[in-house]
């Protein structure tokens, strides 16, 4: 196994970063008590970032039901973002963080993406969300000189 073959993974302070590196990010989506994005402060700076309120274009999808795993895509063009990930995680359990984690990380597999992500801030689930997302962007590139770009997951 190459270190080709999986995505690289970093950890950053959200609030201290700045979105220009991105090319995609995850928002986490539950509907507990409604309807809601969650990490209200990180969303406040997207939407200045993107001037985009976020929680309008959740309302533009009456169908979603934030059950884990299931995602919205919200194209953007703001210098190097283009996609922003509404990513449903269901009851909020450990299992829903490992399924959506698993869906965000096949969309960008072989993409060469820089995605930031924000499913949780949960300390005990991290390592599980991180070995969900490597286990689900592996590539084999033994086989042919054909390599895959491997996405960049911040977290």
């Amino acid at each position: 196994m190459t270190s080709d073959s999986m995505p690289v993974l970093k950890h950053v302070d959200p609030s201290e970063t700045d979105f220009s590196q991105f090319t995609a990010l995850a928002l986490a989506v539950t509907n507990v008590n409604g309807l809601q994005i969650i990490h209200s402060n990180l969303v406040k700076l997207i939407n200045s970032y993107c001037n985009l309120d976020l929680n309008s274009e959740l309302s533009k999808w009456p169908d979603f039901t934030a059950k884990a795993g299931e995602v919205i895509e919200v194209p953007v063009s703001i210098q190097n973002l283009t996609r922003i990930f509404l990513v449903g995680i269901g009851d909020q359990t450990l299992e829903d963080f490992k399924k959506a984690a698993t869906t965000i990380a096949r969309k960008v597999k072989g993409s060469g993406n820089i995605l930031l992500t924000a499913l949780t801030l949960e300390n005990t689930y991290v390592t599980q969300i991180a070995t969900s997302m490597v286990i689900s962007n592996y590539q084999y590139s033994l086989k042919s000189d054909n390599k895959s770009k491997t996405p960049t997951i911040i977290s």
